[in-house]
């Protein structure tokens, strides 16, 4: 079953990567662990991505790190806006660690038995641009003291999907 599970993610993986040369993309392969990293000049912060294919749990996980570990003062009201964000969200989420700071956007897709098409890559990858660019400068704002939670709060109510 592992080397099923092998094939089936270097099939997924060899799929992720077409999809990204048909578009003409710059980024880093990792081949042997089924990795790919790119980035993206969003308009006012840059965003970074990585999709991993994960033989093992046959998911396709995408992650968008903040490039920033929020301070212990504003962790409470970043927790609360990633839920309020969560809430709005149709697919992905934004993950936060409370314990460490640690802030990020997330969307995984499943392979299990099947056989994921470019489309869906292309998706994912629209999906989570989107979405980073949307919100990332908001949390940034908020997780650097910029704004007050009630003030991003304000903000969050202007985004129109």
């Amino acid at each position: 079953m592992a080397e099923e599970n092998r094939n089936l993610a270097k099939q997924t993986y060899d799929t992720l990567c077409a999809a990204l040369d048909g578009e003409n993309w710059k980024y880093r392969r990792d081949d042997d662990n089924f990795l790919v990293e790119y980035s993206v000049g969003g308009e006012d912060l840059p965003m970074g991505f990585t999709c991993h294919v994960d033989a093992e749990h046959q998911l396709v996980r995408l992650l968008s790190p903040m490039p920033l570990t929020v301070k212990e003062e504003q962790r409470l009201d970043v927790a609360v806006a990633v839920s309020l964000i969560n809430d709005k969200l149709v697919n992905g989420c934004f993950d936060f660690n409370l314990l460490n700071g640690e802030l990020c956007f997330r969307m995984c897709n499943s392979f299990c038995d099947s056989v994921l098409g470019a489309e869906v890559f292309l998706y994912m990858l629209a999906v989570s641009i989107h979405t980073v660019e949307q919100f990332n400068d908001k949390l940034f704002m908020l997780a650097t003291g910029a704004v007050t939670i009630e003030k991003f709060v304000d903000l969050l109510s202007e985004i129109v999907d």
